[in-house]
């Protein structure tokens, strides 16, 4: 069975992470194999980079800043998503490419066409097979690290962005309401991984 991989997208604090572990027990119980990963980090470059981001000295260039989150994404693909690809696993990616144009594209407002030619030698053809957006207001408290501290017009234009990746990413996207309890969203989540991964309902 080939392998898939599955983006979790949106702003800090809208439950990505907790629909991460929903799905992964999910696939489990169902003997999916499943590899967990996490952006920026999953792999000891990706936690360097994580720490220089969030906790160490401020990045004054967004593209200084996208080249770094680059760095993780190119590490966490060659080591964790490509072999685990190859391997047949299902790879549930807390964040992906996409939040590199949500927040440096859209949010930042770096040169898109410089952050394609990055990002097509950072993924060396590895593309989510779906893309999942929690679209709404964050429901726990944020403001710990610079990213969550930015102004609100800010992530204002990173909303915007997913939004208008989701218009023009057809059966790849699926956008779903964050605000309702984690078990209703999950029951959204899960059919679009039976889609997706082609998972009959009787699993």
């Amino acid at each position: 069975m080939p392998g898939a991989l599955i983006a979790f997208e949106g702003l800090d604090g809208v439950g990505k992470t907790t629909q991460v572990e929903y799905a992964r027990r999910w696939l489990e119980s169902i003997r999916r194999p499943v590899e967990v990963v996490q952006e920026p980090g999953s792999t000891p470059v990706g936690e360097a980079v994580r720490q220089l981001l969030l906790a160490g000295p401020p990045v004054r260039s967004a593209e200084a800043e996208f080249l770094l989150f680059s760095a993780a994404r190119a590490e966490l693909v060659r080591t964790r998503i490509a072999p685990a690809l190859a391997a047949g696993y299902v790879v549930l990616a807390d964040r992906f490419v996409d939040s590199g144009w949500a927040y440096q594209v859209y949010g930042r407002g770096i040169d898109p066409q410089w952050a394609a030619c990055v990002n097509a030698g950072v993924l060396n053809g590895v593309a989510p097979a779906g893309v999942i957006w929690l679209r709404g207001r964050p429901h726990r408290p944020v403001g710990g690290d610079r990213m969550e501290q930015e102004e609100a017009s800010f992530h204002r234009r990173v909303e915007e962005g997913y939004a208008q990746m989701a218009a023009r990413g057809g059966e790849r996207w699926v956008a779903i309401s964050s605000e309702a309890p984690p078990e209703v969203v999950f029951q959204a989540v899960q059919q679009a991984l039976r889609r997706w991964l082609a998972i009959p309902e009787e699993e």
